[in-house]
């Protein structure tokens, strides 16, 4: 292999992993991060181009928490980075490139829906993937729900 290609492979590498930074989670007051790139969706935009709708549920929040999880840590790749009774923060792993998104979910007391926001944390578009993983989460859910 020539210096040329060596070199021209280490930058690249060197520069994916640069992408990959720190993912913008939750502030300290409990509200998400907001959407700033095409990489991302979430509930609690008013963009068109980021906005989800939340996943709604009946029942109680708890309820829709443990199903929630359920449905989550049976997806490949998913690792439960943070949990408590009102926020749950899941890293997803691609298998081959090892990207990581992050899912971030909150449980607002007095609403019965879950506010969702997705991100991946490389890259500038994502190809619609964590629209699609968070259409999938929520038809199963609501599969479930009673």
């Amino acid at each position: 292999m020539s210096r040329t290609v060596v070199a021209a492979s280490i930058s690249l590498c060197v520069l994916l992993s640069a992408c990959g930074g720190k993912p913008q989670l939750a502030s300290v007051d409990g509200e998400l991060a907001p959407c700033q790139a095409a990489r991302c969706v979430s509930s609690l935009s008013r963009d068109p181009d980021y906005r989800i709708e939340p996943i709604a549920y009946e029942g109680s929040r708890e309820s829709a928490r443990l199903a929630l999880l359920r449905i989550i840590t049976a997806m490949p790749g998913t690792r439960i980075a943070l949990q408590t009774e009102d926020y749950i923060h899941v890293e997803f792993t691609s298998p081959v490139m090892r990207y990581r998104d992050d899912l971030e979910l909150q449980f607002p007391r007095r609403d019965p829906v879950v506010h969702v926001r997705s991100s991946s944390r490389a890259g500038y578009y994502d190809f619609d993937n964590n629209r699609e993983r968070v259409e999938q989460i929520r038809a199963e859910f609501n599969a479930v729900q009673p």
